[in-house]
């Protein structure tokens, strides 16, 4: 893949191109540029385009509301996260078009942890997605089962694939130990509400082949 690094509206991004022409899958991966590299690496045999876009303030940028941290110590949630679709809709998305030329036949969103929270949140209420790949997300998140009851979602949205690590539930954390609960029950929802998804539980937990479970994800939604 040739790549190529771009700032967009404060968003440190790169772009990983194809040798492949044509309308290709345009996947985005909300990490740090390195990580996100990573992922791209190990999907440079498929015929797509990859967007690493760093998100800057994971806690911030990646949360749908504010919520408090995991621990009186630790950073808090700000609930950013509309504000990063803002940027995703009138900056990100028509950069990363733009330098792939042709449109792309599909967009996909997806993320690791709490990005991965954003890629169902953003897939869910933006309507900028047509599939969601995402790895560890972190779904335990306060109200957000809630939100996926009572939020339509977006009409655009196809498709999201899901992997979960088995250990993960046996967090020390008791909010974080809701994962695997809440991960079973938004693919329910989600059935519900009409949009195909998927859930593949892995071995290990939260930090196990985090770039290759990622990488899982999204070879699987890009070949559904």
């Amino acid at each position: 893949m040739k790549s190529i690094d771009v700032m967009v509206d404060g968003y440190a991004m790169r772009l990983h191109l194809s040798a492949v022409g044509g309308a290709l899958p345009l996947v985005f991966i909300n990490d740090n540029i390195e990580s996100g590299d990573g992922v791209a690496a190990l999907l440079d045999n498929l015929p797509l385009n990859v967007a690493v876009v760093d998100p800057g303030v994971w806690e911030d940028a990646l949360t749908p509301w504010p919520e408090p941290g995991l621990s009186s110590k630790g950073p808090q949630f700000g609930g950013k996260g509309r504000d990063l679709i803002r940027a995703y809709w009138k900056k990100i998305i028509p950069k990363a078009e733009q330098m792939v030329v042709i449109k792309p036949c599909c967009r996909i969103i997806s993320g690791y942890s709490l990005a991965g929270l954003w890629g169902v949140y953003a897939g869910w209420e933006s309507g900028l997605f047509e599939r969601v790949a995402v790895a560890s997300a972190s779904l335990w998140y306060e109200g957000f089962l809630d939100y996926l009851k009572t939020k339509e979602p977006a009409s655009s949205l196809r498709r999201i694939h899901m992997a979960l690590g088995r250990k993960e539930a046996k967090a020390r954390n008791p909010r974080l130990a809701r994962i695997g609960e809440a991960t079973a029950e938004a693919r329910t929802l989600m059935q519900q509400k009409g949009v195909t998804s998927n859930l593949v539980m892995t071995e290990g937990g939260h930090f196990t082949n985090a770039a290759s479970r990622l990488a899982d994800t999204i070879r699987a939604v890009v070949r559904e």
